[in-house]
């Protein structure tokens, strides 16, 4: 379990988004595919987002509004 926690934690460009692909949604409101892994996301409206295979672990979505129009509770982070 540490040694996979670890794997998590190592630094590289797996573990950050991308800022282009960040653009990219706030701009189409489509990011398929894209590593948006801690990226600022609180007050992003991704109603009708087109995020299918999207990697979200640690992004911040307070206050994100879902496609079902619900809001991510204050604090949320990657869930």
């Amino acid at each position: 379990m540490a040694m996979f926690l670890g794997m998590l934690l190592l630094p590289g460009s797996a573990a950050v988004f991308n800022p282009t692909q960040l653009q990219e949604l706030k701009t189409t409101n489509r990011c398929p595919n894209c590593n948006l892994s801690g990226a600022d996301l609180h007050h992003t409206n991704v109603m009708k987002a087109n995020l299918g295979g999207a990697i979200l672990g640690g992004a911040i979505l307070t206050w994100a509004r879902w496609p079902d129009g619900s809001k991510c509770k204050g604090g949320s982070i990657g869930a």
